[in-house]
């Protein structure tokens, strides 16, 4: 299934509001034919960028170009800052109570390795036509449900969900988690994603590793003739729950 079906078939069973997109880490920074894409100035943060190119925009982003420098260390462009190490940044946010907290919590996130990351390309996966490495969407709850069905549909099992609680959401939990893993993640994020990026209250996002986005796309195509037809028929009030 090339992605550009793929796009399609997202957007047609899940009725998707924005496109999918695709997260790509270039070996290298030194990618003249992507210039066209870099911002003409930084961006505020990554989340703000995945949103952007949910929107329909290709990005093609260097360290300097992400302002927010705890998503840049996120995605192990560099080091994290040390008031955010010391937890001094999340406390004085008020996302917890003591910097103890604040501190244990950015201990336990999930980033990638310090410097490990040249560059980052974002696009819509219908114009990901030479690969990507990472699927991020904006869902709601039934939408993410019916990803999880779709991903569990030959296997079955659980699916285990790993989030921070109110800060690195996109970042860590829907990007750097699923790089790591190579496991499916969903993340309710946190209140600087939420504000910077403007996703909207009933919208989390949902992060798939590569090697399992046509899977689920061509899972969804066999449950929309079955299981999602008739749940959303009844959702309709066009037959009787079952």
């Amino acid at each position: 299934m090339d992605n550009t079906r793929i796009s399609v078939t997202l957007k047609h069973h899940l009725q998707l509001a924005f496109s999918p997109v695709a997260v790509s880490l270039p070996s290298s920074k030194d990618n003249p034919e992507l210039e066209v894409y870099r911002p003409k100035k930084p961006v505020a943060s990554y989340c703000q960028s995945i949103m952007a190119a949910a929107k329909g925009e290709s990005l093609y982003l260097l360290k300097n170009d992400i302002l927010c420098k705890s998503g840049a260390a996120t995605l192990g462009f560099r080091s994290y800052p040390e008031d955010m190490l010391s937890g001094q940044k999340h406390y004085r946010s008020g996302v917890f109570c003591s910097i103890e907290a604040a501190k244990k919590s950015v201990a336990g996130a999930c980033k990638l390795e310090d410097e490990s990351i040249q560059a980052l390309l974002l696009r819509p996966i219908s114009q990901a036509d030479n690969g990507y490495d990472v699927l991020l969407m904006p869902v709601n709850a039934e939408q993410a449900m019916f990803i999880s069905v779709a991903d569990k549909y030959e296997t079955g099992g659980r699916t285990e969900i790993s989030m921070a609680t109110g800060f690195q959401g996109i970042c860590g939990d829907a990007t750097a988690y699923v790089l790591k893993t190579g496991s499916i993640n969903l993340s309710v994020t946190g209140f600087g994603d939420r504000l910077r990026c403007g996703l909207d209250p009933d919208l989390m996002m949902v992060g798939i590793p590569e090697n399992r986005v046509t899977i689920i796309a061509e899972n969804l195509e066999k449950l929309g003739t079955k299981l999602l037809a008739k749940y959303k028929r009844a959702r309709r009030g066009e037959i009787g729950e079952e």
